[in-house]
């Protein structure tokens, strides 16, 4: 996995928390 697609995915995950 690379480190682009690490940060993608927590900025992914901060998004989904927002909207819950």
């Amino acid at each position: 996995m690379s480190n682009k697609d690490n940060q993608k995915g927590k900025i992914m995950h901060l998004y989904f928390i927002q909207l819950l």
